[in-house]
């Protein structure tokens, strides 16, 4: 794609999204009424499922194992620094996994001559951030809870949110093509993904690795994205917004990696499926 026709691309982008809006809007209220549809308790799954999860953490590493976080010795400390890390990866590692198979499990519609298919990111996407946002929500619940971070500091947590939905997105979207011609790197994802989270501080500090290993890390992505969460919700501290410049310029080259890969391979895509 040239540069030079780069924003009237982007204009005529949101345009067509701003036309399937309704689309959109329907296809997200959907997934969550078929999801939850015939259980017992209905949309409580999305509230209950993350409340267990950061109740068994808060626990477990704050009143039976009295986990701390080192140089910070408020109570719970340790627990909401492990949660805000693994909000911030299980919103990563969902949208990733969601991405890959997105040509392939809407294949059907992908087909249609009518269907706009930039509509499926924008709904895979919106889907994940709903998932997260209610999860972040409960989290603030239980930092308010230890006397934490002000509601109004926490308001850091929506750049954060767009930043990680933004990346994920445009780099599974890439995964996504890619998977309709090599079927492997749905298995691979999976490996990947486990040795991703280890390499990504959410269970420990940085500070604990040697020097070298720390240099290393840096190249991880989802590092300044994931310590930003923990450094807000743990701290209360406001997140160093240059840092983030490093995962944005990641997010925007998967993005334009993906939209190119789009423009040129969606007949062979379709011709695929």
């Amino acid at each position: 794609m040239n540069p030079i026709h780069l924003p009237i691309a982007v204009r005529q982008f949101v345009q067509s999204l701003w036309g399937f809006r309704h689309f959109i809007y329907g296809s997200v209220r959907r997934e969550f009424q078929t999801r939850y549809a015939n259980s017992l308790f209905g949309f409580a799954w999305p509230f209950l499922q993350p409340a267990v999860m950061i109740l068994i953490y808060t626990i477990v590493f704050s009143q039976l194992m009295q986990a701390k976080i080192p140089g910070v010795q408020s109570e719970g400390s340790y627990s909401i620094f492990l949660c805000a890390g693994l909000i911030a990866w299980n919103m990563n590692a969902e949208l990733l996994s969601r991405f890959t198979g997105l040509f392939i499990e809407n294949a059907n519609l992908i087909k249609k001559v009518s269907f706009p298919w930039f509509c499926l990111p924008v709904i895979t996407m919106a889907s994940g951030a709903i998932n997260h946002l209610i999860m972040a929500t409960l989290l603030l619940v239980i930092v308010a809870g230890f006397g934490g971070v002000s509601w109004l500091a926490c308001l850091h947590l929506l750049p954060l949110m767009a930043l990680l939905a933004l990346f994920a997105s445009g780099l599974g979207l890439v995964l996504a093509i890619v998977n309709v011609f090599f079927r492997d790197v749905g298995q691979l994802l999976g490996l990947g993904l486990q040795l991703w989270f280890w390499l990504t501080p959410v269970v420990y500090p940085v500070s604990i690795l040697p020097g070298y290993a720390q240099q290393l890390i840096q190249l991880n992505p989802m590092l300044p994205i994931v310590q930003a969460y923990q450094s807000l919700l743990t701290l209360g501290a406001q997140p160093e917004y240059a840092t983030l410049s490093y995962p944005l310029a990641m997010a925007a080259l998967f993005w334009l990696v993906a939209l190119r890969m789009v423009n040129k391979r969606l007949p062979d895509v379709i011709d695929e499926l």
